[in-house]
């Protein structure tokens, strides 16, 4: 079983996996993709699998905080 992946852990790594930005952000992976897709956060793929780009993904939730 994997330890989950905090924040600090989060912002030292280029790449996530979607389960991973899931468990951060307390969504479901279907709402990742969605993010994905909307362009919210960047994501690269490799082979059959996606990964999400960690400075983006931290750059999403710093505009949701600043625009509360």
């Amino acid at each position: 079983m994997r330890t989950k992946l905090t924040f600090e852990d989060a912002r030292k790594r280029e790449l996530l996996r979607i389960s991973e930005v899931a468990d951060l952000l307390g969504e479901s992976r279907a709402n990742v993709y969605l993010r994905i897709k909307s362009g919210q956060v960047k994501a690269v793929h490799f082979g059959k699998t996606k990964r999400v780009h960690a400075p983006s993904l931290f750059s999403m939730i710093d505009q949701l905080e600043n625009a509360r």
